[in-house]
């Protein structure tokens, strides 16, 4: 696919470049001028070693985490026409009945304080679950509450159930929060938040308490209605 890419600069002049993500191809759109990679004898390398693996000598499984990535379910209250779980199998939905053996597997782990521990939550929506993720997380602080620091939780939301009482919580528990959002391109995603006043108020009550400590981000999918980085930034 190619795109086109839009540079500005801080005098307000502009370029227009075209990028082939098959190829790797960045070229200037109205010269022609192909941007080349430097020489690789003259490249400085930076990469750390690494062990290569195979089907025959594959990477054995380790206990020693520093993510935990806990799915609670893929059900969503929206139907984003891109997203990847759209055709996924529905697997039986997570309920808090589920948190006294979930936690019980912990114990088959390893977690070092001192190396620290993020805990993401996912879904689908993961607020669709919050009957779920309260308790949970509830667990989470008991399981690890001889920690001085305490584990970082965070979650990727889309922002349209936030209301006063869950900004409490989140910042309660010193959450990150990322808000998937495509800002003029939005249509495509599901309705807007920011349309509903209350959810709006909500959301930017949330981003004033978290962007100082930057636990706060907007994330915006590029798609084919939604192709300037610039305009969405802008927005």
């Amino acid at each position: 696919m190619i795109f086109e890419i839009v540079g500005q600069r801080l005098d307000g002049s502009q370029n227009v470049f075209l990028y082939d993500n098959e190829t790797n191809r960045l070229s200037i759109k109205y010269t022609g001028f192909v941007f080349e990679f430097q020489d690789a004898a003259e490249k400085v390398e930076t990469r750390t070693p690494y062990r290569a693996f195979s089907a025959d000598e594959p990477f054995g499984k380790s206990k020693s985490l520093q993510v935990l990535k806990i799915q609670l379910g893929l059900s969503c209250n929206y139907s984003c026409e891109y997203c990847s779980q759209r055709f996924v199998a529905r697997p039986e939905e997570t309920t808090k009945r589920d948190i006294d053996q979930f936690i019980s597997k912990l114990e088959h782990l390893e977690f070092q304080e001192e190396k620290g521990l993020k805990i993401e939550f996912w879904g689908g929506e993961p607020l669709v679950y919050l009957k779920t993720l309260i308790p949970l997380v509830k667990a989470l602080d008991e399981h690890f509450k001889s920690w001085s620091r305490k584990p970082i939780y965070s979650v990727i939301t889309n922002g349209s159930l936030l209301n006063d009482e869950i900004c409490d919580w989140l910042i309660e528990n010193q959450f990150s929060v990322a808000i998937s959002h495509d800002g003029p391109g939005q249509s495509v995603r599901g309705p807007d938040p920011f349309d509903d006043e209350k959810t709006r108020l909500a959301v930017y009550r949330l981003y004033r308490a978290l962007r100082p400590v930057n636990r706060i981000s907007f994330n915006a999918m590029l798609s084919r209605s939604n192709t300037s980085r610039k305009t969405i930034y802008d927005w």
